[in-house]
């Protein structure tokens, strides 16, 4: 049941979930980590409701590898722009922009990375993939649906719903604890080089999205060829 269920994030659909989540990780907000979960948890919840008999249309849509690949490809010219802006200064980016564009710029940019428009974009990207579910999958939902031994398989479809989002909420935890080694790193290296541990801090941060770019780039041609 295990090995079954956790096969399910090898479909294009949850690799396309991971890669948001790794661009959301990539951020500058401070609060990254938090929006991650929040977009894990929307993950989450529209798998467990769908198990639930939600969400019909979509596991039947047609056309969802199409869109997935359209995502893909949203996803690398996102991923093309932090790399611009990775080695360019975001000002120098925009430094001839008016007061004014800047402005609703940043509201923009504030509201695109509220807790509810990660939630809800969690929730619809999970939606458009929920047609790349393996039969295992459907079978726990049919069965369920069908009231076969019903206490029984509503703790499996718990159960295989928590080991599909285990890989995502791993990626949190190693991102967590990666993230704070680079800064406890840069703060040694202040300390021999007398330098101030946020510019390190920033240097290594810069190196590990460079490095998760790369993955995005990678993972998302992939799944458009």
């Amino acid at each position: 049941t295990t090995t079954a269920s956790a096969s399910g994030i090898l479909n294009p659909g949850a690799i396309i979930l991971i890669l948001i989540l790794l661009l959301i990780l990539s951020s500058k907000e401070k609060s990254r980590i938090y929006h991650g979960l929040i977009f894990v948890l929307g993950i989450f919840f529209t798998y467990l409701l769908f198990y639930f008999g939600l969400f019909d249309f979509f596991s039947y849509y047609q056309n969802s590898i199409l869109i997935l690949r359209i995502i893909a490809v949203i996803l690398i010219l996102i991923t093309l722009i932090k790399l611009i802006a990775l080695f360019n200064s975001w000002k120098q980016v925009t430094k001839k922009f008016s007061w004014e564009t800047k402005t609703k710029y940043n509201q923009h940019l504030k509201n695109l990375f509220s807790y509810i428009s990660i939630y809800i974009l969690g929730l619809i990207v999970s939606l458009l993939t929920l047609s790349q579910v393996n039969n295992y999958s459907l079978l726990v939902r049919n069965l369920y649906l069908g009231g076969f031994k019903p206490l029984t398989m509503f703790f499996i479809v718990i159960y295989y719903n928590l080991v599909f989002i285990f890989p995502f909420a791993l990626l949190l935890i190693i991102y967590y604890f990666l993230n704070k080694r680079l800064n406890k790193y840069s703060e040694e290296v202040m300390q021999e080089r007398s330098h101030r541990s946020e510019k390190w801090y920033q240097f290594y941060l810069r190196v590990l999205n460079l490095i998760i770019y790369i993955i995005v780039l990678i993972l998302a041609i992939i799944i458009i060829v």
